[in-house]
């Protein structure tokens, strides 16, 4: 009988590191999966709470825009004024993460994940006729493992 001088296959050594190779790439591309995937998620909860700040700042100032009067308050986390139909509205953050509006002892949930509502009066006129025609109005926002969002707006009251 003949015997092959050459023998075809891997050895044991070779099939041990090319198995551990083959480990280590799966837990490499495991890890970058996995901070893709938490980036991606906070992103989205970013883009949830954008998107509840804007529903809320949309529907804050064009109420604030068509307003006959604005309610003099201490509390700038408050917005109080009345409505063309002479309804008293109040906008306020309930709870620490809601944005709600009160018509008539009727509170009603405008936006989640507000966690601040700031307001500044400025003043418009000369002399003796001042008015706060203008409101700088700022939204804070935030959700869990994500920084606060901030969104600010300056509104005119036209009704006046």
């Amino acid at each position: 009988m003949r015997y092959m001088n050459r023998e075809h296959g891997f050895t044991i050594v070779e099939a041990v590191v090319a198995a551990l190779l083959m480990v280590a790439v799966f837990f490499a591309v495991l890890t970058v999966y996995g901070h893709g995937m938490a980036i991606w998620s906070s992103g989205e909860r970013r883009a949830d709470v954008q998107d509840n700040l804007r529903i809320g700042m949309d529907r804050l100032t064009r109420e604030l825009r068509q307003a006959e009067k604005l309610a003099s308050t201490t509390d700038s986390s408050r917005l109080v004024f009345t409505d063309a139909g002479g309804d008293t509205v109040e906008y306020s953050v309930y709870n620490g993460n809601q944005l709600t509006r009160t018509v008539g002892g009727e509170v009603y949930l405008v936006a989640s994940n507000v966690t601040g509502l700031s307001l500044t009066y400025k003043p418009y006129g000369m002399g003796d006729v001042v008015n706060n025609r203008y409101v700088d109005i700022v939204l804070t926002g935030q959700a869990a493992g994500i920084d606060p969002v901030t969104l600010k707006t300056t509104t005119q009251i036209r009704a006046r």
